[in-house]
């Protein structure tokens, strides 16, 4: 009777003794991870701002000044080549004229040769017709100062480019960006599965960089602007369930809630890659959560994280 008694006592200490350690287990585990979301939180005072929204278009650089001139007659040789860069009355080809002689054509332009023709051209006494198809048989003078860059816009952004509106280009070899305008916006668009681009040429000086023809760059182009509106980084959006909240930093303050307490449902207008405008939802002035995509780790729950933007509604 002693020694099962005994026994009995010794295993309800053993079993304390494994209950308390889990509950000191559990506790460190409980605080490590509100030590974690703490420290991956980002506090944000929402506050008002100006938004704008953009479209951004990738090319290639090319001059927006191109002369050609075709030689009257037969070329014989060829004294410029792509690439070269040309004064006006530099040396391009020597011809045979139409009496037969040979004659030194040369350029009514400055710039950069861009295309040079075949073994020969057209004559004086060909076709209209023929001529204009000939046309690409000259040398091509391009103007080195004069750039120009086409990108595609969609189809929901092009209706907001105007002409003479202004836009940037940047260059990514050089890591630089200049201003520029837009000169031409196609009426016609390009389908390609179920949407449609349209070509947006932008045109800008060289100035004093070192651009070359050929370069590759972006340009973007401000399609829409507000100001004096309530944004928030697109980082601190939560959606659930077709819904739309942020998170107060209140939850901070008491982890061991719902953080679904601590939701405050918003409407959201323009965005772009960064902010998204707040169209409904009192929360100027207040502070706000923005949740690492870590921090849902250790037990906590971090439902309904949005990675997207964009203009969204």
């Amino acid at each position: 009777m002693r020694k099962t008694l005994k026994a009995l006592l010794i295993a309800v200490v053993i079993i304390a003794v494994a209950a308390t350690g889990f509950l000191f287990l559990g506790g460190a585990v409980t605080r490590n991870a509100r030590n974690s979301i703490v420290r991956s939180s980002t506090r944000y005072t929402v506050s008002k701002g100006n938004l704008s929204l953009t479209a951004v278009g990738s090319g290639r650089i090319v001059s927006s000044d191109v002369e050609t001139v075709i030689p009257q007659g037969s070329i014989k040789e060829i004294k410029a080549h792509v690439g070269d860069y040309v004064k006006k009355g530099d040396l391009l080809a020597t011809i045979v004229n139409t009496r037969g002689n040979d004659e030194d054509f040369t350029s009514d332009y400055e710039g950069v040769v861009t295309a040079v023709p075949g073994a020969s051209t057209y004559t004086p006494l060909a076709s209209s017709q023929t001529a204009a198809a000939a046309s690409s048989s000259g040398f091509e003078i391009s103007d080195v100062n004069s750039l120009q860059m086409d990108i595609q816009a969609t189809e929901q952004d092009v209706y907001k480019i105007k002409v003479g509106q202004a836009a940037s280009i940047y260059i990514d070899a050089l890591d630089l960006t200049v201003k520029g305008t837009v000169s031409r916006i196609s009426l016609s668009g390009d389908t390609s599965g179920d949407f449609s681009t349209y070509d947006v040429t932008v045109t800008f000086k060289k100035s004093n960089s070192n651009i070359f023809l050929g370069m590759t760059g972006s340009a973007k182009i401000t399609v829409e602007t507000k100001k004096n509106v309530v944004k928030i980084p697109t980082d601190a959006l939560i959606e659930q369930n077709g819904k739309r909240y942020v998170l107060s930093s209140e939850w901070l303050n008491h982890l061991n809630m719902p953080q679904s307490d601590y939701y405050t449902e918003v409407k959201t207008g323009l965005a772009d890659t960064d902010y998204v405008e707040i169209t409904g939802g009192n929360i100027a002035g207040t502070e706000i959560l923005i949740l690492s995509s870590s921090s849902g780790s250790a037990g906590f729950s971090l439902m309904g994280r949005s990675s997207s933007s964009g203009s969204t509604k």
